[in-house]
């Protein structure tokens, strides 16, 4: 493929020549006759040069699925006779501005920035990378990268909006770009270059504004979930010489492993580069990830999983069993951790992650697991303790879904478990097993996970529990129902052995021994009914004796 090609209608010869008097030009009647040209089948790249109106989501499409068909292919859109749009009656002398080659920022709404020189990366605070970007005076970037929230008409810049016209709509303050931000520019939001037949009208298409103002602008065509991965990968393949059309098509073939529509496109010319030595090929060999394949990764997607399951059990604990006042800010830690783990999973498919970037956020997810689920084991303590059987607090928000009929492990009876499906999805489902003769032997919240059974036995008052081995960072408890004076026993991983005097307890008669296991994102809990012989009453008390 050597060949960049410029395409367009019969009707825009003339002008598209004007523009690229050096290049191949083809022109075509409609899209339905790409397929049957094979002049474009050795292309590298293919530029359409129209008008506005030819600029549609259709012929973008097209152009991205030809480029997609193929390694090493690039498309873009490019508009003829493009004049400085002024829709607030801007100043018609645009100012000059020099650019500096060695430099691209990459900004995101949430206040990241990142400023890229000559291969190396430093952080830089969103408002600080702004002012620079918008003054003047200062060089330009070769390539700056926006991700966040946008439209065809807007779009975030740090803590401000690039927009084309003011509107208290925006929170915070509105900038109309009046001078060249960057020889590119990657609008990474939602619609930024949904051209033609959009409801925003070409006037107040930011897109079509920063063209006239003569950066080159890759957006997307379509509402979509993107990364700030997007704005890295994107100063990057334009530092190492890779063409603006192809790096259209690497990120294009991203967010289909992301698993969203590919509609990046380009407003500019597909054989462009922004690099001073020359154009490079070999984008896939600099930018392959790697870390995906990586232990450490693998590690933090288990993590992950687990600590998701357990967002939602907690959370939806929360909803009928009383928790203490700090619970909400322990679950709120969590759930920002699931959030920064799920960026760094989501980034691992684009770009190679270091091992300490990954460990960082998984010793992060780590402490928050930690903190729910200490809060977690108190507040199902205090309610088993308080309130005995858990089924009167949340069989409100549930009803019985299935139904298997099994038999008991225990005895060998028959026995039936069910599942409790919540009314609410925000709710966790409820497995319970019920054996016509133990009773109530399992209760499990969030998953069907089951533990080792334990084995017990007594000698007189003494009653000896031999605890089986946890999974990984599970934790496990030992209580009765209703006895708040019991002080729970605690165990984690290794098998363990554990006693309790029967004479201590605050109760005697028929009483019920709760083991719990919290961990891999599930509560679980298994019930033993024992008999503890009450005190004979008697005058004289040092004279008491059990049954």
């Amino acid at each position: 493929m050597i060949d960049d090609i410029v395409l367009a209608y019969r009707g825009n010869g003339k002008a598209a020549a004007r523009q690229f008097p050096d290049r191949p030009l083809v022109l075509v009647e409609n899209l339905d006759t790409l397929e049957n040209l094979a002049a474009l089948r050795t292309a590298a790249s293919l530029t359409f040069a129209g008008r506005w109106e030819d600029l549609t989501n259709h012929l973008s499409s097209v152009l991205i699925n030809w480029a997609l068909a193929k390694d090493g292919r690039g498309c873009g859109l490019y508009l003829l006779d493009a004049q400085p749009v002024t829709p607030l009656a801007l100043s018609s002398q645009i100012p000059h501005r020099a650019v500096d080659d060695a430099i691209a920022y990459v900004l995101a709404g949430d206040g990241i920035a990142e400023a890229y020189r000559s291969g190396h990366r430093c952080n830089l605070s969103a408002e600080r990378v702004a002012d620079i970007v918008l003054d003047p005076a200062e060089p330009a970037p070769r390539s700056l990268a926006l991700t966040g929230h946008g439209a065809e008409y807007c779009t975030q810049f740090g803590p401000h909006w690039l927009s084309t016209y003011q509107t208290e709509f925006l929170p915070g303050r509105v900038v109309i770009p009046a001078f060249k931000l960057a020889d590119a520019v990657l609008l990474n939001s939602c619609a930024s270059l949904r051209l033609a037949r959009s409801s925003v009208p070409e006037a107040y298409s930011l897109a079509r504004h920063l063209f006239g103002l003569g950066t080159s602008v890759l957006g997307n065509t379509t509402n979509t979930h993107t990364s700030l991965q997007f704005g890295r990968l994107f100063v990057e393949a334009l530092a190492s010489g890779v063409s603006l059309g192809e790096t259209v098509s690497f990120l294009n073939r991203l967010a289909i492993n992301m698993g969203e529509r590919p509609g990046m496109q380009l407003l500019g010319d597909a054989a462009m580069t922004c690099a001073d030595h020359g154009r490079s090929r070999s984008l896939s060999a600099q930018l392959t990830p790697i870390a995906r394949n990586n232990s450490a990764l693998k590690s933090l997607q288990r993590a992950l999983t687990k600590a998701a399951k357990l967002e939602h059990v907690a959370a939806g604990f929360a909803r009928w069993a009383p928790t203490p006042p700090d619970f909400q800010d322990r679950l709120s830690v969590l759930s920002q951790a699931i959030d920064q783990c799920g960026y760094v999973v989501q980034a691992s498919s684009l770009i190679d992650l270091t091992l300490p970037e990954v460990e960082v956020v998984e010793d992060s997810l780590s402490r928050a697991v930690d903190g729910v689920e200490g809060i977690l084991a108190l507040s199902l303590t205090k309610a088993v303790q308080n309130h005995g059987w858990l089924e009167g607090l949340y069989s409100r928000y549930y009803r019985r879904f299935d139904q298997t009929q099994i038999i008991c492990s225990r005895c060998g009876a028959e026995a039936t478990r069910s599942q409790r499906k919540p009314f609410s999805a925000l709710l966790p489902p409820i497995f319970r097993q019920e054996c016509s003769c133990c009773g109530t032997t399992d209760e499990g919240f969030g998953c069907d996970v089951e533990f080792d059974a334990l084995d017990l036995h007594r000698e007189g008052d003494i009653l000896h529990l031999e605890l089986p081995a946890l999974p990984d960072g599970a934790r496990g408890l030992v209580m009765f129902h209703r006895m708040p004076g019991f002080e729970p026993l605690e165990w984690s991983g290794r098998a363990t052995r554990k006693t309790v005097a029967l004479r201590a307890l605050e109760y005697a008669g028929r009483v019920t021994l709760v083991v719990v296991m919290i961990g891999s994102g599930a509560v679980c809990l298994r019930f033993y009914t024992l008999f503890v012989a009450p005190l004979v009453e008697c005058a004289d008390h040092d004279n008491a004796r059990r049954l």
